[in-house]
């Protein structure tokens, strides 16, 4: 901003405000006592008429009313640089974390990408802002979506399936004689016939 601070660590080398906390310090109490003021909401609400008053008496006009601040070039957002600022990382959606909420970042173009070091932006003007370089991008919030977990039915032993005791497969060889090559053709057919009937059965 082209300011450049001169710390002023002694009464002598800022004694134009001193010299008004002087002022301040030796005559309040006594307005204060005067008033019957007790409380700080009170001295508040008594403060807007005493400025007034005060300024009437003590405040000097200077004797140059010729600005000395430097016009704000039009490039210049003075918000942007009057804002509290932290660091942050993207993740792979251009998303951050920033005092557990998450945002994420308002782009069009592939101008900011993830893993990126970003500043975040906090001003009670504009709230939430994240810059990358030199350019300022809106954020909104982001609310991940929650995938949908499908629970596997746990395969349990018991639930497969056993067949019945009239089951042939299971105790077929009890049930049936076994077939050999002694026996003829028709009593083998016949024997398969009553198998068949029973599975449909």
């Amino acid at each position: 901003m082209g300011i450049t601070m001169i710390p002023a660590r002694s009464p002598q080398a800022k004694g134009r405000i001193e010299r008004l906390w002087d002022t301040l310090q030796s005559r309040l109490p006594v307005e204060f006592k005067i008033a019957g003021i007790s409380t700080i909401e009170q001295a508040n609400e008594f403060f807007a008429d005493y400025l007034i008053k005060f300024n009437e008496k003590f405040a000097v006009a200077p004797e140059d009313t010729i600005c000395a601040f430097r016009t704000l070039p039009e490039e210049i957002c003075i918000d942007n640089i009057l804002c509290v600022k932290e660091e942050r990382i993207l993740d792979n959606g251009l998303t951050f974390s920033f005092y557990n909420q998450r945002f994420k970042v308002v782009t069009n173009s592939m101008s900011v990408y993830p893993k990126s070091k970003i500043k975040v932006l906090l001003s009670p003007k504009f709230g939430v802002k994240a810059q990358y370089g030199e350019k300022i991008y809106d954020v909104i919030h982001w609310t991940e979506h929650k995938k949908s977990k499908v629970k596997k039915s746990k395969t349990n032993s018991n639930n497969k399936y056993r067949p019945d005791d009239g089951h042939y497969y299971k105790y077929g060889h009890q049930a049936w004689p076994k077939v050999t090559f002694e026996d003829s053709d028709h009593d083998i057919l016949k024997m398969l016939e009553k198998i068949f009937l029973t599975q449909i059965a």
